[in-house]
This record gives C-alpha cells, structure tokens and sequence, in this order.
C-alpha cells in the first residue's frame, strides 16, 4: 500500500479554469489525510503574458495572488513535450501576440518553475 507524505495535483483554479481540473482538484483535497499541494500560475505572470499578447485573451486562466511553495525541476523539456500533446504552442516566438497564453506565461516564469498552493 502506498503511503504519499504529500500528494500533488492541479490547484482550485484547475489551472485553467477547467470545470473537471476543479473538480480532481477539489476531489483530491477532500479525500485526502495528507497534504495536497495544487499546481498553480501566480496571476502576475498571467496578467503579463496577457498584456504581451494584447491583453484581450484569457483562456480561462486567471491564476493566484499568492503560492505555498515553489520548486525548480530539471523537466523543462518533458512539460512542453507534454503540453504539446495537447495542441499547445510552446514554441518560443518573436510576435507574442502569436503564441498561447500558457505558453507565454511559463516563457515568463520559466519553464522549469513549479508553484503550488495548499489545498487542505
């Protein structure tokens, strides 16, 4: 049986407001005995990328005033790799106004940059 000391999932935004990333999110910190951190964009980095892009799309995404904790990794590669599975342009662009407003705001934060926030 597994026993996590901290289970990681998407914050209450659902990162991008996706009714059912908020809904796993919600679901884990419920039925969770430990803590739950969610993933989490902090609103400053959407509110740039959105002003970079012309500032008229959101995409749902709003992201947080404040995060718990921040962690660098070392899988820079494999969250565009993966992202890109999804149909998100995570190539970098000369025009902003061009690119996806996830892909921007992770240009903004660093692509190896983790924030989480605690969920219980």
């Amino acid at each position: 049986q597994i026993q996590p000391d901290v289970i990681f999932t998407v914050g209450p935004d659902g990162v991008t407001n996706h009714p059912d990333h908020i809904a796993i999110s919600r679901a884990v910190a419920a039925a969770s005995t430990v803590p739950v951190l969610g993933a989490a964009l902090k609103a400053e980095n959407v509110e740039e990328a959105q002003r970079r892009i012309g500032g008229t799309r959101s995409d749902g995404i709003r992201g947080v005033s404040t995060v718990d904790v921040t962690i660098t990794t070392t899988s820079a590669e494999a969250k565009r790799r993966a992202l890109e599975e999804y149909g998100i342009n995570t190539k970098p662009t000369k025009d902003p106004a061009g690119g996806d407003l996830l892909s921007v705001v992770f240009e903004i934060a660093g692509w190896n940059v983790e924030h989480f926030v605690r969920l219980n």
